[in-house]
């Protein structure tokens, strides 16, 4: 498929950060970002607690579950020799939480809801056994189905928690290597938090 559909040195790149497809190869992907969005709104950076750190103009380049790139005095005094990763994200205000570490439980989330849900064969629904993937690389997880009604469910992990779920991530269940159904993530409550998906503009 990819060599029907993409130039043959895209197609045959062996691995890939951000999207394979952007061209040049040298190119920052944050730039190409920057072409086709609006200018952001000043973005406050801020802690768990909520105070903030800085300010910064990359609400459009940070991804939940990422390193923050982003330096401030507290830093090493707050988290002596470690990192720091972004928890979760707002655009009204524009806003992005980062916490100490990458276990830090904030980067855990134990369900959430999707829409524009898609079941491949809902006589099949719902098995016991079902575990839902986000990550192509990430180990799918045991979880409960509740169908909200047309195009929306609730999916809630039985026996761990997912890490580094964000709204917009593309989410799929299986049955015994079978795939039963798919959507995007719409709400997401980690560590007690929430982060919606729904109403974001963003040409804004």
């Amino acid at each position: 498929m990819a060599l029907k559909l993409l130039p043959t040195h895209i197609a045959k790149k062996p691995s890939s950060r951000g999207l394979c497809f952007v061209e040049p190869s040298e190119r920052r992907f944050s730039d190409f970002l920057t072409t086709y969005l609006s200018h952001p709104k000043t973005t406050a950076v801020l802690l768990e607690d909520g105070t903030k750190v800085g300010d910064t103009y990359a609400i459009w380049h940070v991804t939940v579950g990422e390193r923050s790139r982003i330096s401030f005095r507290q830093s090493q005094k707050l988290n002596p020799g470690g990192a720091w990763y972004v928890a979760s994200k707002r655009m009204d205000p524009p806003s992005y939480t980062i916490v100490a570490g990458r276990e830090h439980p904030k980067m855990y989330s134990g369900g959430f809801t999707a829409k524009d849900w898609t079941w491949i064969d809902e006589e099949e629904f719902p098995k016991r056994g079902t575990v839902a993937q986000i990550r192509h690389r990430q180990a799918p997880l045991k979880c409960h189905i509740t169908d909200l009604g047309p195009g929306r469910v609730r999916i809630k992990f039985t026996h761990a928690k997912a890490w580094g779920v964000a709204p917009g991530q593309a989410v799929a269940v299986w049955h015994h290597g079978r795939c039963l159904g798919g959507g995007t993530i719409e709400f997401v409550e980690p560590g007690g938090e929430t982060m919606a998906l729904e109403n974001v503009d963003y040409n804004e």
